[in-house]
């Protein structure tokens, strides 16, 4: 399974940040290599990127021989979503489009996910976050409590993770204390092994 990372880098406050979004290329099914492809897709025509996790392809519906791999989707999708104000109506839009091209049947079998993160009309980071994974055991990473479609949109750091581990008031951007915060989804033993 894919590994993600996004990391929004607090330098001097909310005022200056910077944004690292990462994943690793292999495709596996069945347990094995199939491929390398993108799992990292920069946003145009706005500051931000959309990363995904786990179901990387499926059954193409008109040719069953035929797999339709989300590297190919995803830029479509990206690309249909031009006309977004902002990285909110856009996180809205894709996780629309994503729903309805995914079958729910592949779905209930497999996690997946997906970030999108990048700066919001103010110039503030956001980094929203989806999937159909309802629990992730602690003690091995394996996730389950699959759903059949996707779960709610959230929106993690500016509106948690900025206010409860940096300290941010919500209106003065140097209120905000630096230092970095991950968001990995995927196969995150290795990282977290690591990591520590």
């Amino acid at each position: 399974m894919t590994l993600i990372l996004n990391e929004i880098h607090i330098i001097d406050g909310l005022g200056h940040t910077a944004i690292v979004s990462a994943a690793d290329r292999l495709i596996t099914y069945g347990g094995r290599r199939n491929s390398l492809r993108h799992k990292v897709f920069r946003i145009p025509f706005m500051e931000g990127t959309v990363t995904y996790f786990g179901l990387a392809a499926y059954p193409n519906p008109k040719r069953k021989d035929k797999w339709i791999f989300l590297s190919e989707i995803v830029p479509n999708i990206i690309n249909q979503l031009h006309e977004s104000a902002d990285l909110e109506t856009f996180a809205k839009a894709f996780r629309e489009k994503v729903t309805e091209l995914i079958p729910a049947n592949l779905l209930q079998n497999n996690a997946s996910g997906f970030h999108i993160c990048g700066y919001n009309s103010k110039n503030l980071p956001e980094l929203w976050y989806f999937s159909n994974i309802t629990n992730m055991s602690a003690e091995n990473g394996i996730y389950s409590g699959l759903l059949s479609s996707y779960g709610g949109l959230s929106e993690d750091f500016l509106r948690r993770d900025a206010k409860e581990k940096f300290s941010f008031d919500g209106e003065n951007l140097a209120s905000a204390k630096n230092g970095v915060q991950t968001y990995r989804n995927g196969d995150v033993r290795a990282h977290s092994g690591v990591w520590l």
